[in-house]
C-alpha cells in the first residue's frame, strides 16, 4: 500500500474521531445535573384548611334602620345568614358609575331618604371587583370602586330588591338590584325580627357617617380556650421554596435570602423575604386576592379570621381573629400574642408576613358572662370633656374579645374597642372613665 493512501486513511479516521468527540461534548449532559435542575420542591401546608373569599371578606355589623330608630344585635347568626343569602342572589342593573355627593349635607339627605333599610358594615373598604369575583358577577364598572357598607332597602311587596354599595369615606353610592321576590321577602322577614334586637342610638362622626351604640348595658358571654403552638418546622416547610437548604439556629430559619423568626415568648411568627423590593403597584382588590390565595396555599387559617384592614400605600393586608363573629383584640395591658395576620407585598411576592404562633383549640367553653357599660357611657368617654380621642380619626366603635393568659387556658373577655382610620385599635376600659387613662391595643 502506498504511503499516500495510508496517510489519507489515517487523516480520515482522525477527522471522524474529532467530529464524534465534538458532537459528544456539545450534547453531553451529566445525569447529576439533570436530576438537580428538574427536581421540584412542593411546600407542605401548615393545615388543610382553606377559605372561600366570602368567608374571609364579610360584614362586621348588621343594623336595622327605621327612620330615627336603630337596632342591632351581637348575635352573629342574623348577619351571617344574610351575607350567605346574598351570595346566592343574581345582581343586575348595576350602574356603571357611582353617584358622588358634593357635600355631607346632600349625602346625609340621600341616606335619610331611605327610611327603612338593613345595613351591613365592613371593617375595611371592599373593592367592587372583590365582591364581583365572589359572585362571578361580570358587570362593567369604571374605576377602582369600593364600599364599606351595603344598604338593603325595604320595599314591601316588591319583586325587586334594591342594593346600594356605599362608601362613607368617599360619600359615594353604587346602585344595583336583585330581581328576586325571595330576596325581598327575606329582607322583609329580617326587618320584622327587629323586636329581637337591642335599641341603638347614633353618633355623627363626619362625611355623613354615623356610629351606632346600644342604649343600655350589654351582657356578653366570656370563653376559655386551650391553646396549641404550631411547630416552627411547619412554617419552614410551608414558606420556603427549598426547605432542604434552610439552616436553623434555635428558632430562627434562613436560606440566606429569607428569614423566619419564631418567638415562643411572644407567640409570634415573622417572615421576611429580603430579595423582594417595595412596590406600590397592587390595587386593593389584588392585595386581597393574593393574600387569601397565599393563606389558602400554605394553610395559614389556624383559626377563624376576617379581613380587617387594607393599606394600599404600604401594600399591606390585615386579617383579624374572630370568636363567635366578633373580633379578637390584643392589648398592652393583658398581652397574649398577636391576634392578627398581616402580609406586605412587593413586586407580586410576599415580602413580610406576621402572625400568631398559637391557635385556639376546639370551640372553647363558656365561662360566665360580663356586663359592659352602655353606649351612652362610651360616648361620654370618647367625646366628653376629658376625651382623648379625635372623633374625625375614629373609624368604628365595637365590642370585641380581649385575650389574657390564665395558666393552661386563655380567657376571652368582651371589651369595648375603637378602630382608628390608620387601622390601629384601642381598648376602652370602664375604669378609665374614672382614672382618665387608656390602653392601646394592636398596632
Amino acid at each position: 500500500m502506498k504511503k499516500e493512501t495510508i496517510k489519507s486513511i489515517i487523516l480520515t479516521v482522525l477527522i471522524i474521531t474529532s467530529f464524534l468527540l465534538t458532537w459528544n461534548t456539545w450534547t453531553y449532559q451529566p445525569a447529576t445535573r439533570e436530576k438537580t435542575d428538574t427536581k421540584l420542591y412542593e411546600s407542605i401546608p401548615i393545615t388543610n384548611e382553606t377559605r372561600e373569599f366570602h368567608e374571609v371578606v364579610r360584614p362586621q355589623q348588621l343594623f336595622i334602620h327605621e327612620g330615627d330608630k336603630h337596632y342591632s344585635t351581637l348575635n352573629g347568626t342574623y348577619m351571617n345568614s344574610t351575607w350567605k343569602k346574598m351570595q346566592e342572589w343574581e345582581y343586575s342593573n348595576l350602574k356603571k358609575e357611582e353617584q358622588t355627593f358634593p357635600n355631607e349635607q346632600s349625602f346625609q339627605t340621600w341616606l335619610n331618604g331611605i327610611k327603612e333599610k338593613i345595613e351591613l358594615r365592613f371593617f375595611s373598604e371592599i373593592p367592587m371587583f372583590t365582591f364581583q369575583s365572589m359572585l362571578k358577577w361580570e358587570a362593567e364598572i369604571t374605576g377602582n370602586l369600593s364600599f364599606d357598607s351595603i344598604l338593603l332597602q325595604l320595599d314591601r311587596g316588591s319583586e325587586i330588591q334594591k342594593v346600594y354599595f356605599v362608601s362613607y369615606d368617599k360619600m359615594s353610592v353604587l346602585e344595583s338590584s336583585v330581581n328576586n321576590e325571595n330576596a325581598s321577602n327575606f329582607i322583609e322577614g329580617l326587618f320584622n325580627n327587629k323586636g329581637e334586637f337591642q335599641e341603638y342610638f347614633s353618633i355623627q362622626i363626619g362625611n355623613g357617617k354615623s356610629l351606632y351604640l346600644p342604649e343600655k348595658e350589654v351582657t356578653v358571654e366570656k370563653y376559655q380556650y386551650l391553646t396549641e403552638e404550631v411547630e416552627g418546622r411547619k412554617f419552614r416547610d410551608a414558606l420556603f421554596t427549598n426547605p432542604s437548604i434552610v439552616k436553623q439556629d434555635y428558632n430562627r430559619y434562613t436560606d440566606s435570602v429569607r428569614l423566619l423568626d419564631i418567638s415562643l415568648s411572644n407567640q409570634t411568627v415573622e417572615y421576611v423575604n429580603t430579595t423582594v423590593r417595595n412596590s406600590n403597584s397592587l390595587i386593593a382588590s389584588s392585595l386581597i386576592d393574593k393574600s387569601i390565595v397565599s393563606l389558602n396555599s400554605h394553610g395559614g387559617w389556624t383559626n377563624d379570621f376576617g379581613l380587617f384592614h387594607v393599606n394600599e400605600e404600604e401594600q399591606e393586608t390585615t386579617f383579624i381573629m374572630m370568636i363567635k363573629s366578633m373580633p379578637v383584640i390584643n392589648s398592652a395591658r393583658k398581652p397574649f400574642g398577636p391576634t392578627t395576620i398581616s402580609q406586605v407585598w412587593g413586586e407580586n411576592e410576599l415580602a413580610k408576613y406576621y402572625r400568631p404562633l398559637y391557635e385556639l383549640v376546639d370551640n372553647g367553653f363558656q365561662n360566665n358572662s360580663s356586663t359592659l357599660m352602655s353606649g351612652r357611657s362610651v360616648q361620654e368617654m370618647i367625646i366628653g370633656e376629658n376625651a382623648k380621642y379625635d372623633m374625625l380619626q375614629i373609624e368604628n366603635i365595637f365590642i370585641g374579645y380581649e385575650l389574657s393568659n390564665s395558666g393552661n387556658y386563655v380567657n376571652a373577655e368582651p371589651v369595648w374597642c375603637l378602630k382608628m382610620d390608620n387601622g390601629e385599635t384601642t381598648i376602652i376600659y370602664e375604669e378609665d372613665k374614672v382614672t382618665g387613662g387608656n390602653a392601646n391595643g394592636m398596632e
